[in-house]
């Protein structure tokens, strides 16, 4: 029977053999046995009652922990209502600003191609007394009209016409102008060339005495001659076909005058628009700070931390395990840590919330996404 322990069973044979095999001796009835089973079954009671009393301490701590949490989390909800009290009037502020910055940025835009349009306009007007002095020209084929009386009705003049063969006209001409006197320059260089060397070798004073034009035979002087000639016929037969004011007094054609440079781009933005813009994104950034910490602490609202709340607090600490060369760290709710590498993060409870589930670890080169191989057990 064993009362005060744990029952016992024993064969028959060794009931009343004068040995006491049960604690309280109830196997003998003629010899007198000593009841040793309080005794003996003290290291069990211990182990017994020491479980019972963490169990008790247990349900004691959780209940502190429940009520401490109820606490904590209408802090925290408190919190929450503030914070996002200010997110809303960020919100409409953001908004109105938004629909005004619009309004801004399209009178803005509007101003900058009125602007744009005006700065065209401006070069054009620079630019067409140069497209009109090169393009605009008196008509060549154009006749005094029968009856003109240059003394009464004044001197006469070409209509004007455009002359889109400009260019090149103007580029032929003045080709055709160095040829000829290129051609007329070799030869006055030769002609003179001649002259030093017959001067040098002269008998008389007299050959010696005369110019260098007398020197040449007859017919390089009349080829010299004719050169001018020939540049003024060119000039008189281009004359009617080019642009007076393009011709200067030695007969050559200068290339157009280079267009002015564009004037400087004036880079306009409306005061108001800028305004608007600055405070925009002022308020901007108020509303994306705010909404982050009120996400963060709507985050914690949200956790699920165990039937009523009872292991709220454990998201304010974390636990610390060596395991031979190994660090662990375990922040519940947050994530866990091997040292310095990231083996998890918080996922989700297991049933009835007595695991933890932690995944997506760091990526380790040789095993791949670390992980946590056993859940942890709360």
């Amino acid at each position: 029977m064993n009362q005060g322990f744990v029952g016992k069973s024993i064969f028959s044979t060794v009931v009343d053999d004068g040995i006491c095999d049960c604690c309280d001796g109830s196997d003998e009835g003629s010899t007198s046995c000593p009841n040793t089973c309080l005794a003996e079954g003290k290291a069990e009671r211990d182990i017994i009652i020491a479980e019972a009393d963490k169990h008790v301490t247990g349900a004691v701590l959780k209940n502190e922990w429940i009520a401490q949490s109820s606490i904590s989390k209408r802090e925290v909800a408190a919190t929450h209502v503030k914070l996002q009290a200010k997110v809303d009037p960020l919100k409409e502020i953001v908004e109105e600003l938004d629909a005004r910055k619009t309004v801004a940025e399209m009178r803005e835009n509007v101003e900058i191609e009125r602007r744009k349009l005006e700065t065209e306009r401006k070069e054009c007007e620079i630019y067409s007394a140069v497209i009109t002095a090169v393009q605009i020209i008196s008509d060549p084929n154009a006749t005094m009209p029968e009856g003109w009386n240059t003394e009464t009705d004044g001197a006469w003049e070409a209509p004007k016409i455009h002359n889109p063969e400009y260019t090149s006209q103007c580029k032929e001409f003045k080709e055709e102008v160095a040829k000829v006197e290129a051609e007329a320059k070799a030869k006055v260089d030769k002609a003179a060339a001649d002259q030093a060397s017959a001067t040098a070798t002269a008998a008389t004073d007299a050959t010696a005495e005369k110019p260098a034009e007398e020197s040449l035979n007859a017919n390089e002087r009349h080829a010299l001659a004719a050169e001018p000639a020939k540049i003024e016929e060119i000039n008189a037969n281009e004359r009617h076909a080019l642009p007076a004011a393009s011709l200067i007094p030695d007969d050559t054609v200068p290339p157009p005058p280079p267009p002015p440079p564009p004037p400087p781009v004036e880079k306009y933005e409306d005061e108001e628009a800028k305004a608007i813009r600055a405070e925009h994104t002022t308020k901007k950034a108020d509303l994306t700070k705010a909404e982050k910490e009120a996400n963060e602490v709507k985050d914690i609202l949200d956790q699920d931390y165990g039937p009523d709340d009872a292991f709220y607090k454990l998201r304010e600490s974390c636990v610390e395990l060596q395991l031979n060369q190994y660090k662990y760290t375990v922040c519940p709710f947050k994530d866990v840590k091997q040292d310095g590498t990231l083996l998890g993060k918080w996922n989700s409870w297991a049933e009835p919330h007595n695991v933890m589930h932690f995944k997506d670890g760091q990526n380790c080169w040789n095993i791949g996404t670390a992980a946590l191989p056993p859940p942890l057990d709360v």
